[in-house]
């Protein structure tokens, strides 16, 4: 939900893509590479992150969370959240339509 609401991204955009999945099959032990939804998950958090101005995210991250640095990253996450809320509603004022009637001199 927060990759979608802060980065545009949706879980259609964590699946392999035809030539990374050819790329694959030529590949020794070809096993090994069949599933790219990991790595793409972590780039796209990684990129979430750097964006978020967190840059110490790694894949230790992922497999052995630690309280501490999760809930560094989870307040990185909802300010950027909440700032990109503010700007929105900034950005939806100024490109309201002004009516002429109301800006003529009188």
């Amino acid at each position: 939900m927060q990759l979608d609401v802060c980065a545009g991204k949706t879980e259609g955009d964590f699946q392999p893509s035809k030539g990374m999945l050819d790329k694959a099959q030529e590949m020794p032990f070809e096993q090994l590479h069949e599933d790219f939804g990991d790595l793409k998950f972590f780039l796209a958090l990684q990129d979430l992150f750097q964006t978020c101005g967190y840059n110490e995210f790694s894949w230790r991250d992922l497999y052995a969370p630690t309280f501490k640095r999760l809930r560094l990253q989870l307040s990185a996450v909802i300010n950027l959240a909440k700032f990109r809320e503010e700007q929105l509603k900034v950005y939806a004022e100024l490109n309201e339509p002004v009516s002429l009637e109301s800006s003529a001199p009188q």
